[in-house]
């Protein structure tokens, strides 16, 4: 190999790394909650549906917390909120299929998320430090959303 093949080749090598190191992953977590912490979170939005702002996007629903400064946004799907079914009916829905915790940097929750497991993949992007950016794929072979 001669001289300037191997310079050539150690350039791209040293800008794929800096590119790599200066986009930091701006994925966050799901907490997968127990079932006894599930309990908790259902009862809890059950008994203070006034405080969440509920949406339904197509096989998932989002739980933004009111009176706080964190904000989720759903991208890539449309939206509409949860108004038509009483919080017993959202238990018997929602209870099936898990509920997590949406977790940015340090730990804080944004709020709540549940969606069909079997039909879609969801991502979490953090946009600034408020601000969660949801999106939803349907996976292969899945079922349209509802």
């Amino acid at each position: 190999m001669s001289l300037k093949s191997t310079f050539g080749i150690s350039v791209l090598i040293l800008i794929f790394m800096m590119g790599c190191a200066g986009s930091p992953q701006k994925f966050e977590t799901f907490k997968i909650n127990s079932d006894d912490e599930q309990k908790a979170i259902l009862e809890k939005i059950k008994g203070n549906m006034a405080d969440y702002d509920i949406y339904r996007c197509g096989a998932l629903a989002v739980f933004n917390i009111k009176n706080d400064d964190k904000t989720i946004e759903v991208s890539n799907t449309k939206c509409r909120p949860f108004v038509q079914q009483t919080p017993d009916d959202f238990v018997k829905i929602y209870a099936v299929t898990g509920i997590q915790s949406i977790v940015g940097p340090g730990g804080q929750v944004f709020g709540y998320i549940t969606w069909d497991f079997q039909r879609t993949i969801v991502r979490a992007e953090l946009v600034d430090a408020n601000t969660m950016r949801i999106r939803q794929y349907r996976k292969p072979g899945g079922a349209p959303g509802r």
